[in-house]
């Protein structure tokens, strides 16, 4: 049985503590203050990736026993992380790293090995990225709120203003479904969830949530839309 973090009024959900989560093989946090995570991603094969934005670094965990297996900031490709702010669903062999500062989506592979870059001239200020279906890849741009469709070369295809919030709100988060064919875009406040058909072209009007907080979005879909 999988436990979450508590949401209020939902009695199905339950706080795991810390210690009962290592024995489930979670990997536990590195003490220090040299350790401030902001973002996770889950790999395909359960790899469990963790982005230190403020000491611009990415961490790789064995979910076996939660040891530290790597840890990169650039350098070892041979420029340093500026303001690393996303980190991207692994695919099996590569996770995407946005680097806000450089403006730049770094390629890592499962082994912490950096294997080039995506210059992105057209952005100004890059901020979310996942890959889509054939080969292409997504990426939101937080100065103008546009999203961009990508081919494998980094270079805008298109480009659109996603349903729900406006421009003058900032997304929360940001998922593809598994197929890489729909977005769905998290929004502060009341919001909502809005979700656009990537290869349509199409924007929804955003999906209601439930009243209480929410700070995170993950997407596992099959397709089918429902509403509370």
């Amino acid at each position: 049985m999988i436990h979450y973090a508590d949401i209020p009024g939902n009695p199905y959900f339950s706080l795991v503590p810390l210690e009962r989560s290592q024995r489930r093989g979670i990997a536990p946090i590195p003490k220090g203050g040299d350790f401030s995570p902001t973002r996770l991603s889950l790999g395909m094969d359960g790899a469990i990736f963790v982005l230190d934005r403020a000491h611009a670094q990415v961490y790789r965990f064995s979910p076996e026993d939660g040891s530290q297996i790597w840890r990169i900031d650039g350098t070892e490709g041979g420029e340093a992380f500026v303001d690393p702010v996303y980190l991207s669903r692994g695919d099996g062999f590569y996770l995407y790293l946005t680097d806000r500062g450089s403006r730049k989506v770094w390629r890592i592979d499962y082994r912490g090995e950096i294997r080039g870059s995506l210059d992105l001239p057209f952005a100004m200020d890059p901020m979310f990225f996942e890959l889509a279906a054939g080969r292409q890849m997504v990426l939101y741009d937080r100065t103008t709120a546009l999203v961009h469709l990508l081919d494998d070369s980094g270079r805008s295809l298109f480009s659109f203003t996603p349903g729900g919030g406006g421009k003058a709100a900032e997304p929360v988060d940001f998922a593809v479904t598994l197929d890489g064919r729909s977005l769905f875009i998290l929004w502060p406040g009341n919001g909502g969830v809005s979700s656009s058909d990537l290869f349509g072209r199409k924007s929804f009007d955003p999906l209601e949530i439930p009243a209480w907080t929410v700070n995170r979005c993950v997407c596992r879909c099959s397709g089918t839309r429902y509403r509370s």
